[in-house]
């Protein structure tokens, strides 16, 4: 059985505003990293950013952060590769409670 976002399409501007929304925050997290002063990694850490995109993106998080890691690797970034990737790691890790 499909999925219901399969089978009924969304509205033209929820559609508009869901990718719009995606790409901002990715975009939002992403940007600090093309600067000259070291990068992301050099403000931040994976899991204060694995912590951000839990609570923007819920149970949608790892997802957002492949396409940050997709992004990275298309533009040959691969400083900002690694740094994706340890937070995705992070973001499939199992919770130390046992609970996912």
């Amino acid at each position: 059985m499909k999925c219901l976002s399969m089978t009924t399409p969304l509205p033209r501007a929820a559609a508009h505003e869901a990718r719009a929304s995606a790409a901002v925050s990715c975009g939002m997290l992403a940007a600090p990293a093309v600067t000259e002063d070291g990068g992301l990694w050099a403000r931040s850490s994976p899991e204060a950013i694995a912590s951000a995109a839990l609570d923007l993106f819920g149970t949608d998080a790892t997802q957002a952060i492949e396409w940050c890691a997709l992004s990275a690797c298309n533009a040959h970034r691969e400083s900002d590769l690694r740094f994706w990737r340890a937070v995705k790691a992070l973001l499939d890790a199992p919770a130390a409670d046992g609970k996912s």
